[in-house]
């Protein structure tokens, strides 16, 4: 699960990927689900509902609200258990203190994210100093930060420090352009990779210099590690809605393979919906958990195999569906086919 903590940071880096409407406000959210900040039963609640096997704790920057995080550790572990694996994104400055604080809260891992310009002079930055504090603190603790073209000296020499000072790994993140970051990174002279994907041209091949750089210099603590954008998407996000779909489906759902949930709609009037339900329950038979009302969205959500054959005999043209929604707590809808199936709608 992802539990974006606040949108508070004291940072302003040109590259932050965060939306306008999340960035520098105190808002919360578990995964899709926005709850009140410090709300703990909405929190769990998600958790349950993609069966998470951890956490990723991250803003903002949730070292702006150190007693928030460690409510929420402490929340989190007793619900689900030790195993029950919790880490942290940070790249605020704060008091070591909190470092053996949030271990006993139950917090696993913390993940530094220094800002870029100090990226080759960390020996005299707040982290030469964090960093040993949470690994005596009893944390496992890594570094990550986007890799930024042009920026590989720069890069190197961050591996080099993490490697001194024992950090366990350094995570180079595939940069990408992002609403929010879209105008600073292009007044930078970064463009797009291709007309399809929104990563930045040179990311990649300046993180594959550094991976290889920093092989060839036989680290003693410190593995180096590239995550691209399409792993992010493919793997992690996939990964993600399939648990939660799994975990939340209806029997009227239809489950596909990248987790995201079929079902049909019949879109009509409130005052039409209850006679368009006892229609298919009572002259058609339509099992009553395969047909529920919708009052907020003013539709019918039926079963697709059913309503595939269903709408004709209904007379219901035009006002069917069959739509594709994420299994979050705001069912993004991302495709929608009419019925009847338009001419070569299934071709390959």
């Amino acid at each position: 699960m992802v539990l974006y903590l606040t949108g508070h940071c004291q940072s302003h880096c040109f590259y932050c990927p965060v939306s306008r409407e999340r960035m520098y406000v105190d808002r919360v959210f578990a995964n899709e689900r926005e709850v009140p900040p410090g709300d703990v039963t909405g929190v769990l609640e998600e958790a349950r509902a993609m069966n998470a096997k951890g956490v990723g704790i991250t803003g903002g920057d949730p070292m702006t609200q150190p007693d928030r995080v460690a409510a929420y550790c402490s929340a989190l572990k007793a619900e689900f258990g030790r195993d029950f694996h919790i880490h942290l994104y940070t790249q605020n400055v704060f008091d070591p203190a909190w470092l053996a604080r949030l271990k006993e809260a139950g917090l696993d891992e913390i993940r530094f994210h220094p800002p870029m310009g100090w990226w080759d002079k960390m020996a005299t930055s707040p982290w030469n100093v964090l960093v040993p504090e949470a690994r005596k603190a009893g944390l496992r603790v890594g570094l990550e930060v986007p890799g930024i073209p042009g920026k590989e000296e720069a890069l190197v020499a961050f591996v080099q420090w993490a490697d001194a000072v024992g950090a366990e790994f350094v995570n180079f993140n595939e940069l990408e352009f992002s609403e929010a970051n879209m105008d600073a990174l292009a007044a930078r002279g970064l463009e797009f990779l291709n007309d399809s994907s929104n990563v930045v041209r040179g990311s990649r091949e300046t993180a594959r210099l550094v991976v290889e750089r920093s092989l060839k210099a036989r680290l003693k603590t410190t593995t180096v590690h590239f995550c691209a954008s399409t792993y992010k998407d493919s793997v992690q996000l996939r990964k993600r809605l399939q648990r939660r779909a799994k975990n939340t489906e209806r029997p009227l759902d239809g489950r596909t393979p990248d987790g995201t949930i079929l079902f049909g709609v019949v879109e009509a009037p409130l005052a039409e919906l209850d006679a368009l339900h006892r229609r298919l329950v009572g002259e058609l038979g339509v099992p009553r958990d395969l047909v529920v009302i919708n009052h907020d969205e003013e539709r019918l959500e039926v079963a697709p195999w059913i309503l595939e054959e269903a709408h004709v005999r209904l007379g219901l043209e035009g006002r069917c569906f069959v739509v594709e929604v994420h299994p979050t707590a705001t069912r993004l809808e991302v495709e929608r086919t009419p019925l009847p199936y338009p001419e070569g709608a299934w071709d390959a």
